[in-house]
């Protein structure tokens, strides 16, 4: 960094993406005579990309930044994130935001944080994608936010339903998650589940779902479906509340590692909307605690689905979601 200091000057470098492997971000500084420069050529990119790479942002005034991307960063405390967030509003150009795994920690005596004064705004922001934030970095990214015309991808974990204060780990409910996203142009949720089950249950994913009815694209990853959880996803088609209905109207619906337990909800969820495009994989299961079967193109729900939705297939059994998201959104 202190050569990439040294030897360019602001505006000739216009993308920079720096990826460090491991589970722990690596701390980025330059000597003291460097850091005011560096900072200038920080400023003029048009792309940042940093995963596992922790830089100093707060000094640094973005003018000519039109992608971001920060991926499995810690940051320390909550504070430290409310300037990560004033920084990056000085990027008025800015029109794709990606947060991915990027965290702070709360103090035991500090549940909430108070970010009332805060407030960032993007004039030409058309993406905001956020996936595995804790639900009190969740709060505090959209409390400040002043929502435009941006759309927002958004892929919740488990952690999503949690404020991040180590040894307690406060956990919100399902109508908190709700309300917190409610408002939002959410164009596609991403809901990742548990190998043993969903942690989501099927009244808290109809309540999310109501809260943002501007949803396109659903993808369940580690999914287990019974019959509520199918009733869950159906959008009631009542000719006389057609004009109320607070509930998304799908057109594309992806199920991965699924453990389908009853085979005639699924039809029922798409009758219920307009799919065009699904993707499924996973196991036809019998009874709890069985190991299933693998559905291939052979079985019943396969070819049902078939007949229904032109752009249907099965994806493959070692398709893992982290790696489809990445080539999917490109995130990093």
């Amino acid at each position: 960094m202190s050569q990439l200091a040294v030897f360019s000057s602001p505006g000739i470098l216009s993308e920079l993406s720096i990826h460090f492997s491991g589970d722990y971000d690596q701390i980025i500084s330059l000597p003291t005579q460097h850091q005011d420069r560096f900072n200038q050529i920080l400023g003029s990119l048009s792309s940042l990309k940093l995963r596992n790479a922790y830089i100093d942002l707060f000094s640094v005034s973005f003018t000519g930044l039109v992608e971001l991307r920060l991926e499995r960063l810690e940051l320390g405390s909550p504070l430290m994130f409310e300037r990560l967030l004033r920084a990056i509003s000085s990027a008025l150009n800015l029109q794709y935001l990606g947060l991915a795994n990027v965290s702070s920690e709360r103090n035991p005596d500090m549940n909430s944080l108070d970010n009332s004064g805060l407030s960032v705004s993007f004039p030409k922001l058309k993406t905001v994608y956020l996936s595995g934030i804790w639900f009190s970095d969740l709060e505090m990214i959209v409390k400040s936010f002043v929502s435009g015309n941006e759309e927002w991808i958004i892929h919740i974990q488990e952690v999503s339903l949690y404020r991040n204060v180590p040894g307690i780990y406060p956990e919100a409910t399902h109508e908190e998650l709700a309300s917190l996203l409610q408002g939002l142009n959410v164009v596609t949720l991403i809901i990742e589940g548990r190998s043993d089950g969903s942690w989501i249950d099927p009244a808290g994913l109809s309540r999310i779902l109501t809260a943002l009815p501007t949803i396109t694209t659903l993808e369940l990853n580690s999914w287990t479906f019974f019959r509520e959880h199918w009733e869950a996803l159906v959008r009631v088609q009542s000719p006389i509340e057609a004009e109320n209905i607070k509930f998304p109207l799908l057109r594309e619906f992806y199920a991965h590692k699924a453990r389908i337990f009853d085979n005639n909800g699924i039809h029922t969820v798409i009758s219920s909307h307009n799919i065009q495009k699904l993707r499924l994989t996973g196991l036809l299961c019998t009874e709890e605690g069985g190991i299933g079967k693998l559905i291939t193109d052979e079985d019943d729900i396969a070819t049902r689905l078939a007949s229904n939705i032109a752009d249907f297939s099965l994806t493959e059994s070692r398709y893992h979601p982290c790696e489809a998201l990445e080539k999917l959104y490109n995130v990093l």
